[in-house]
């Protein structure tokens, strides 16, 4: 994965993974919705896995596409709801910690954290 700082709560995708998947995701409908268009001879030995895919699975790679589009939604919408949940928190995290400023023996510790993470709840 890529790097973060350490402040970040999510991690970035690697360009590679992101690259990967989006040529899958644009195969994948590619050989789902226009398999008369495919240039299988291009693609070298993907067009011929791609080949015997469209001679034996089609109805399974056609059926399989509504399926990975209903994952990406679901994946999108859990993603969502996640950050909105971490949002709320982290808000209610920076409100508690600027409501009362003390310094905890000169620095911010784990004891001081917990205290004022106690306004929250």
């Amino acid at each position: 994965m890529a790097k973060s700082d350490g402040c970040s709560y999510f991690k970035r995708t690697s360009p590679f993974c992101m690259v990967v998947v989006t040529i899958y995701v644009c195969l994948h409908t590619w050989m789902a919705f226009w398999p008369q268009y495919i240039p299988y001879g291009i693609l070298g030995p993907l067009g011929a896995l791609a080949k015997r895919f469209m001679d034996y699975v089609h109805p399974a790679l056609y059926y399989g596409w509504f399926l990975m589009l209903a994952i990406h939604v679901c994946e999108a919408l859990l993603a969502l709801k996640i950050c909105r949940t971490v949002l709320v928190f982290v808000s209610a995290v920076i409100k508690a910690l600027t409501a009362r400023p003390r310094v905890c023996c000169g620095s911010l510790r784990r004891s001081c954290l917990v205290s004022r993470l106690w306004v929250i709840w």
